[in-house]
């Protein structure tokens, strides 16, 4: 479907945005741990309705935001077919392909993020837990596909 030239200029970006997804596999992987770790040293105190209303809104905060993720990754990343019937302005679609990948993956582990934020806030390991199988879950479902 691609010629050789454009094949080679996709490979070279594959592998950037597969590096770039695996670093931030890693960073969301290591957000439990640090929990753990700080987790030890945390003494929750305060009114525990201000922590369920903490609570709900990152949760409602992180449910927008795999919400823009799908609409990004439905928007912005081209699909197989754009590739073909787009030879013409093929460095445009790949550098699209690239960005639109970055991103949904920085999104996904931003919420991750959230729940160590959240965790910090409140002091229930649980919630990071949620947020962490959530970001590797998308992580999953978002894996950079291939253009053939």
């Amino acid at each position: 479907m691609l010629d050789p030239s454009a094949r080679a200029e996709f490979d070279r970006h594959y592998r950037v945005v597969l590096m770039i997804y695996v670093a931030l596999l890693t960073s969301i992987l290591l957000y439990p741990g640090i929990g753990y770790f700080i987790g030890r040293t945390l003494s929750p105190s305060g009114n525990p309705g201000t922590y369920e209303m903490v609570s709900g809104i990152f949760y409602v905060l992180a449910a927008v935001i795999i919400v823009i993720i799908f609409c990004v990754r439905k928007w912005l990343i081209p699909s197989s077919a754009s590739f073909v019937a787009g030879q013409a302005e093929m460095s445009g679609l790949i550098s699209q392909y690239r960005t639109g990948n970055i991103l949904v993956f920085v999104l996904s582990e931003f919420i991750s993020l959230l729940g160590l934020v959240l965790f910090l806030l409140v002091g229930a390991l649980s919630h990071l837990i949620r947020f962490t199988l959530v970001s590797l879950a998308l992580m999953g479902i978002l894996y950079p596909k291939r253009i053939e």
